[in-house]
């Protein structure tokens, strides 16, 4: 396999298991201070890196294809999960323990979120089909 290819697979997958775990950290019976900071910290230090690498080798994979149209829709759908997933690192961001602000942005960052991982399904559905593997 292409070294590129190996390290966007490898980049969208670290980037699944991040928000995996930041599911977890909204979801664990910890205080809301814990909470903000674990997902504050894993955002700015370990997801915005994983999805710079992710979109950087997706952009580099799409010009080797001389930007063909046929990748069109698998772009426009790996572009827009990174876009809410950015607009959900500015929600995450503004967070605080305030019981009002934590549950407006918590909610928000939910309401950012779902649409995020229909993007980012749909992205890998079409990469996959395009790799032939299903």
């Amino acid at each position: 396999m292409d070294h590129l290819v190996l390290i966007h697979i490898i980049a969208i997958s670290f980037w699944l298991g991040v928000v995996s775990v930041e599911v977890i950290f909204e979801r664990a019976r910890i205080d809301k201070s814990s909470i903000v900071l674990l997902h504050q910290l894993t955002d700015r230090f370990v997801e915005l890196p994983t999805i710079s690498v992710v979109f950087i080798s997706g952009m580099l994979l799409w010009s080797r294809a001389s930007w063909s149209l046929e990748f069109l829709p698998k772009v426009l759908f790996g572009i827009c999960a990174i876009a809410l997933n950015v607009i959900c690192y500015y929600f995450v961001e503004k967070r605080t323990t305030e019981t009002n602000t934590f549950l407006k942005q918590s909610t928000l960052i939910l309401w950012v979120t779902i649409p995020g991982v229909f993007c980012f399904i749909a992205a890998a559905y079409l990469g996959g089909g395009h790799a032939n593997w299903w």
